[in-house]
């Protein structure tokens, strides 16, 4: 009964936030492919369209967990066919890959950890590694130290608050 409240009166919401969250990972997949930059045979944005429509079908059978290798042969396979280098395609593959699943990863170490270690260690290890991390930005050397280095720091920070006592 409850549910069907929530539906009839915030369908648009969740209808946006469904739409936004299925395109998300293929702006992911544009930008990987702009930024390798296929020009030699460039494929268009219809055709990737296609391609990552496709592939994502893929996850309607269950082989492996997520499509995982099933979703990626046949994402590359139609990038080559569409005309885009094979190197190209196994490129934004990868980095699709990594940029969708990666975060999701990160926070559930951190997830895990603060479950394992209790709340005030959790608590402490967050504020230390998260100060550690803000003196790493301060430092860094690079671009990516200086990204991984903020990653880190956002991550336990979020890690202090979820094991923080007095918001439980």
């Amino acid at each position: 009964m409850r549910h069907q409240l929530l539906v009839q009166s915030r369908w648009i919401h969740l209808s946006i936030t469904n739409a936004v969250a299925q395109l998300t990972p293929f702006l992911v997949l544009l930008c990987a492919m702009q930024g390798l930059d296929s020009t030699p045979n460039p494929v268009t944005r219809v055709e990737l369209f296609a391609a990552y429509a496709i592939a994502l079908l893929l996850t309607a059978f269950p082989i492996t967990p997520g499509g995982l290798g099933t979703v990626d042969a046949a994402l590359v396979g139609l990038l080559v066919a569409f005309g885009a280098d094979s190197a190209v395609a196994v490129a934004a593959d990868l980095i699709w890959r990594l940029v969708w699943f990666l975060p999701q990863l990160l926070v559930g170490m951190v997830t895990m950890c603060i479950y394992l270690l209790g709340r005030r260690r959790a608590f402490t290890t967050g504020v230390l590694v998260f100060t550690l991390a803000s003196v790493v930005c301060a430092l860094a050397p690079s671009v990516g130290f200086l990204v991984g280095a903020a990653v880190a720091g956002a991550l336990f920070a979020s890690g202090t608050l979820a094991s923080d006592e007095k918001a439980a």
